[in-house]
């Protein structure tokens, strides 16, 4: 009986030390997911920046371009 009572006893030892090991290893992976997010919200903030910046530039070669086109247009109009 008293080896019963020990074997339960490392056991639940045991258990308690598995039990311990994954608190730890859960607030490892809590810190991670925190610093994955930061960077994720990050990045996002970038991405929208590069998009607004893109999308700047994009409305600034199209002015330019139609500024050109309506040149030669003048320019062809002058021509004829």
């Amino acid at each position: 009986m008293e080896n019963k009572i020990e074997l339960l006893s490392n056991k639940i030892e045991l258990l308690i030390k598995k039990w311990e090991d994954l608190k730890v290893e859960y607030n490892d992976l809590k810190k991670e997911n925190e610093q994955l997010k930061i960077e994720l919200r990050q990045l996002k903030k970038d991405y929208d920046l590069l998009k607004a910046n893109s999308a700047d530039k994009s409305e600034m070669v199209t002015s330019k371009l139609s500024n050109i086109l309506n040149r030669i247009e003048e320019l062809e109009d002058i021509a004829l």
